[in-house]
């Protein structure tokens, strides 16, 4: 892993600091610039921390690191230009009416309760991971403006790419170029994370989970497994889709909960995240749709109809807005059966995901066929930097002939 890696994560960590701060401050009726102070101790703290990790870096060869940067630098060149014709300047739909209404409130100390009357606004029960850091921001330059919002979520276009490449490039270069090439290409993707929407974090947050916990299982540093726990913790505060997430990382890693001190190092990164989220699930949220029904689960979940139509539109969607990607899962397929490997956690992560996803689907209580047309494209969009990546990981232990590339 690389040490840029390590100040992405202590940025995204900030930033989520922030949030939490944010929230704790309304809860408990803090001041703002007592807020601003437990912020910037909070940092101290955590930078400290984080400074102390060691991160095992090869010698560098001065030509190709040279060539890494140059081709680094076209490929956020591309995302950047990609951008700036597929941005909407306030955000898509769900951004606006959604995620940016959300932190106006929680941006006013007096009267943020108020969207959580579903008279209000219509989902009061979506966690407040994105909303509050927007608040926080707002907050500190005294001013609800489109700029907050929009600059995080440039943020995230950027640093999706960036951590693939950062983490590719040493083990062959051409596969790190070609996986930037990927996202820096792929449209849906580039107005995914630029939409404002909290979907584009969920799918960041995964990418530094996996990249933090493959850099323990290497080396055994378990503030590294700290840091994995605390990505994932973090999407199940930022949406609630993340809850499944979260018990699905528990499940594939479930070997590493047998011993106490991965149990401490774990619980040390989700407590704060799952402090908050409990104290909104339980204290202040209604109950979520799904979690409110109680009638008709065996019937949906038996209905042959309901299974026709999610697996129709799920293959379109992977044909009209993700078509690369059933190229990548042929490649993965080929190269389990010709290593002879099985599936890593990452294959088994993402595999849980989409039956979890399928279920959940099963269960709504809204209209089926609106809700996948809806956002069964959106929750793919989270999945698929974890999928990039991991592709870009194995297809990098092939020896090119033609490429005899020295290890950076």
């Amino acid at each position: 892993m690389e040490r840029s890696s390590l100040h992405i994560f202590f940025l995204l960590f900030l930033l989520a600091v922030c949030g939490l701060i944010q929230f704790a401050s309304l809860c408990f009726h803090l001041p703002f610039w007592f807020s601003f102070l437990l912020v910037i101790a909070s940092g101290v703290v955590l930078y400290r921390w984080m400074n102390g990790i060691e991160v095992a870096s090869k010698i560098v060869n001065i030509t190709q690191q040279t060539v890494a940067t140059i081709l680094f630098s076209i490929g956020l060149f591309l995302v950047v230009n990609r951008g700036f014709y597929l941005h909407e300047k306030y955000g898509l739909w769900d951004a606006w009416a959604l995620w940016n209404t959300h932190a106006k409130f929680l941006a006013d100390a007096l009267h943020w309760k108020q969207y959580l009357n579903p008279v209000v606004d219509a989902h009061p029960d979506y966690p407040l991971g994105l909303s509050s850091t927007v608040a926080f921001l707002w907050r500190f330059i005294n001013a609800t403006n489109y700029l907050v919002p929009f600059a995080l979520s440039s943020i995230v276009s950027i640093l999706i790419p960036a951590i693939v490449f950062l983490e590719l490039y040493r083990k062959q270069l051409l596969v790190a170029m070609l996986m930037m090439l990927w996202l820096a290409t792929d449209d849906f993707f580039i107005q995914t994370s630029l939409s404002q929407y909290a979907d584009s974090w969920v799918a960041l947050y995964l990418l530094c989970s996996f990249i933090a916990l493959n850099q323990f299982l290497e080396n055994g540093n378990r503030k590294m497994l700290t840091i994995a726990a605390a990505f994932i913790a973090l999407i199940a505060w930022t949406k609630n889709e993340g809850m499944l997430y979260l018990l699905i990382w528990i499940l594939v890693n479930a070997k590493l909960l047998l011993k106490k001190e991965n149990q401490i190092a774990i619980l040390k990164g989700m407590a704060l995240p799952l402090i908050a989220l409990i104290g909104f699930k339980f204290f202040l949220s209604p109950k979520n749709d799904l979690l409110a029904m109680s009638r008709q689960i065996a019937q949906q979940l038996t209905d042959p109809a309901r299974f026709v139509l999610i697996k129709e539109v799920f293959l379109r969607m992977m044909k009209e807005e993700f078509p690369l990607y059933k190229v990548g899962l042929l490649l993965l397929v080929i190269l389990s059966f010709w290593k002879r490997k099985l599936p890593s956690i990452e294959a088994w992560f993402i595999l849980f995901a989409l039956l979890g996803i399928g279920v959940v689907y099963l269960l709504t209580p809204q209209d089926l066929e609106w809700q996948l047309n809806t956002s069964l494209n959106r929750l793919l969009a989270q999945l698929a930097p974890l999928f990039v990546c991991f592709l870009g990981k194995q297809l990098a232990t092939i020896s090119f002939p033609f490429l005899k590339q020295k290890a950076l």
